[in-house]
C-alpha cells in the first residue's frame, strides 16, 4: 500500500502519525493548478540561498535529459519510505540521463546528518532550500500540499508527471523519458487504462488487470512494452500460474519483440537483476540472449555488455571482465563512458577477490 503524502510542515513523529491517519480518511485536495502536466517546467532558482548537501552538483536543465524534483523532509515517514525506491531508479537510469534532486526546506545540518546516515542509500542530489524558491516554483504553482511529491521533467523540458514517487505513474514516466518513448498524445490515450489497471490490481481483479494491460499494449506495443513485466508478475504471483507466465514471456521474446533489440535488452536485464524475476524459467534468459544476438549482432557493445552481466551474475568474474572489456573497446560516444564505468566496477571487484587493491599491490598473505 502506498503511504499517503503528508502536509509540508515541520512536525514531530507523533504529529506526522496523526496527519497520516487524517489524510488516509479524508484526503488533501490541491487548490491551485497553475502548473500542470504538459507545461514548460520552471527553471529552478539555484542561487546562493540553495545549499547542496550531497550528490552531483545541480545545474540548468539539459535538453534531452530527464529530471526528478522531489520534495521531502527528514521527519516525513512516507518520504523516508520512498527514498530506497527513488535511489534505485536513480542508479538504474543515471547513465541514461536521469538527474534526481531531493529538495527539503529544513536546516542544512539536519539534512546533512540524515543523508550521512543513509550513505550510498541516498546517492542522488540532496538540496536544502530554506528560501522556498524551488518549492514556490513547483509545489505552490501546482497546488500540491503534501510530501513526498515528485515532479518529472522530460527531455523536452516539460512536466510529464506530478505525484507520489511510489505511484506506478512515477516509474513509468522515468522509464519512458529515459528510453525516448514518451509521447504525450499516447499518454493521454493511455490514461483510462492506467487508472483502471490501478483499481484492478488494488482489488486483485486479475482478469480486469489483464484487459487493461492488453489495451495498453494494443495502443503501442513498443511504447508500453514495460507492461509485459506487469502481466508476467500477475500470472506468476497474483494468479500463481508460472507455466502461463513463462509461456507468455517466451512469446514476447520469440515473436512480439524479436525485432526490437531495446525491448529484448530490457527483458534480459530484468531477468538478470530484478528479484521478482528470479523465479523465471532459465530458458527465457537463454532464448532472449540468443534472439538479441540475432537481432543486433553478436559484436554489438550492448550485447557484449549484457553477456558480461550474465557472466557476473553466474559468478564468472573473469569472463565478465573480458566481455565487458570487449564491449568497452567496441563502444563509442556516451555508451563508451558507460561501458568503462561498468568495466572499472568489475575490475575493482576482481581485485578485491584476489586480495589486491584496484590500483594494484601485493597479494595478502
Amino acid at each position: 500500500m502506498m503511504i499517503p503524502a503528508l502536509p509540508r510542515i515541520a512536525s514531530s513523529p507523533l504529529l506526522a502519525l496523526v496527519l497520516a491517519v487524517t489524510l488516509m480518511t479524508s484526503g488533501v485536495h490541491a487548490q491551485k493548478d497553475t502548473l500542470k502536466q504538459g507545461d514548460k517546467a520552471p527553471v529552478p532558482n539555484l542561487g546562493s540561498d540553495i545549499q547542496v548537501i550531497s550528490g552531483p552538483m545541480p545545474g540548468p536543465f539539459k535538453e534531452g535529459d530527464t529530471y526528478v524534483i522531489e520534495f521531502w523532509a527528514t521527519w516525513c515517514a512516507p518520504c523516508r519510505a520512498s527514498i530506497p525506491h527513488i535511489n534505485k531508479l536513480y542508479k538504474t537510469f543515471k547513465t541514461e540521463g536521469l538527474h534526481v534532486w531531493g529538495v527539503s526546506n529544513e536546516e542544512p545540518s539536519k539534512i546533512r546528518n540524515y543523508v550521512a546516515r543513509k550513505g550510498d542509500g541516498m546517492s542522488y542530489t540532496v538540496i536544502s532550500d530554506q528560501s522556498g524558491e524551488i518549492e514556490k516554483a513547483y509545489m505552490s504553482a501546482a497546488g500540491q500540499k503534501g510530501i513526498p511529491t515528485a515532479f518529472v521533467v522530460g527531455p523536452s523540458g516539460r512536466v510529464v508527471y506530478i505525484g507520489h514517487p511510489m505511484a506506478p505513474g512515477f516509474d513509468r514516466a522515468i522509464k519512458l523519458c529515459t528510453s525516448g518513448k514518451y509521447d504525450p498524445v499516447m499518454e493521454e490515450r493511455a490514461k483510462p487504462f492506467v487508472e483502471n489497471l490501478e483499481k484492478a490490481t488494488n482489488a486483485n481483479d486479475w482478469r480486469m488487470a489483464h484487459r487493461q494491460l492488453d489495451g495498453l499494449l494494443a495502443l503501442d506495443p513498443w511504447i508500453f512494452s514495460d507492461e509485459i513485466f506487469t502481466k508476467y508478475q500477475i500470472y506468476l504471483q497474483g494468479q500463481n500460474d508460472p507455466e502461463t507466465a513463462n509461456e507468455f514471456m517466451m512469446t514476447q521474446i520469440t515473436e512480439t519483440y524479436s525485432a526490437k533489440p531495446d525491448v529484448l535488452e530490457d527483458i534480459i536485464y530484468n531477468l538478470l537483476t530484478d528479484p521478482d524475476m528470479q523465479a523465471a524459467d532459465p530458458r527465457l534468459k537463454v532464448k532472449a540472449i540468443e534472439v538479441l544476438g540475432e537481432s543486433m549482432g553478436t559484436e554489438n557493445p550492448r550485447y557484449l555488455s549484457l553477456l558480461a552481466l550474465n557472466s557476473h551474475k553466474e559468478g564468472d568474474l573473469r569472463a565478465a571482465v573480458d566481455l565487458q572489456y570487449q564491449a568497452y573497446m567496441a563502444a563509442a560516444g556516451p555508451d563508451r563512458e558507460r561501458m568503462r564505468s561498468v568495466l572499472d566496477a568489475y575490475k575493482a571487484e576482481q581485485s578485491r577477490r584476489q586480495g589486491t587493491s584496484s590500483r594494484g599491490g601485493r597479494q595478502r598473505r
